[in-house]
């Protein structure tokens, strides 16, 4: 067992980012970019999003008391086991609302942003998603690789994060000499209220490491007072 879980370890950390799916998402190839000409878009806003306010708290479960977080910004609240934290160390008023680190790759960040209505997308419906598409390859000149653009309303296979409708993008952002690669992975949920992101960036070799740490982050969170 133990040499079998080595050899699995040692092919997702060498194979090609392509071949590995996350969330069920199916990767793109490179006839399937998007397209992202057109004038317009709807960028990242500019505006920092609320700080997380986060909080500790013992839960019992069958009489074995459990340790787990509680992240709440404006009218959300998110709660997590703390053990599917474990491989992030938290900064609660991060610029991306809750930011947190890789504790064995510092250079990849990840960021839980929550976006009430009327201060993102208004939906995750096809154009409020291609206008957000329009506004990253204005942003990035054109000089992006899409590895995912997914969407639970086309792919049935793909996780719905929290039981709503959720779509994955990943993309590479081209670097220079004075600016490096870097690879993005968001998933976005369309939840009562507004829109939540959870994402991860950093080094393309550094983000493929952390996949599956980024998959217990996204799938451990569970809303507290959702309608």
């Amino acid at each position: 067992m133990k040499t079998r879980t080595l050899l699995l370890l040692f092919a997702v950390l060498t194979a090609p980012a392509a071949v590995h799916a996350i969330l069920e998402a199916t990767p793109l190839t490179t006839q399937d970019q998007p397209a992202l000409g057109g004038q317009g878009g709807s960028p990242w806003p500019a505006r920092a999003p609320a700080p997380f306010a986060v909080r500790t708290i013992m839960l019992s479960f069958e009489h074995q008391p459990q340790l787990y977080l509680q992240f709440s910004a404006g009218n959300l609240t998110l709660q997590a086991r703390q053990s599917d934290l474990d491989d992030w160390q938290i900064h609660p008023a991060g610029p991306q609302g809750l930011n947190l680190t890789n504790r064995w790759n510092p250079d990849v960040d990840a960021f839980i942003t929550w976006f009430p209505n009327g201060s993102f997308l208004p939906s995750l419906a096809d154009p409020a998603w291609n206008s957000y598409l329009r506004g990253l390859g204005n942003r990035h000149a054109g000089k992006l690789t899409f590895e995912f653009n997914d969407d639970t309303d086309t792919n049935p296979q793909m996780l719905q994060i929290m039981g709503r409708r959720t779509r994955l993008l990943g993309f590479r952002a081209e670097g220079d000499e004075e600016n490096p690669a870097e690879a993005k992975l968001q998933v976005a949920v369309e939840l009562p209220g507004g829109i939540l992101v959870i994402g991860m960036q950093g080094p393309p070799r550094s983000l493929l490491q952390c996949r599956t740490q980024f998959r217990r982050l996204v799938t451990g969170l569970e809303p507290l007072n959702l309608p």
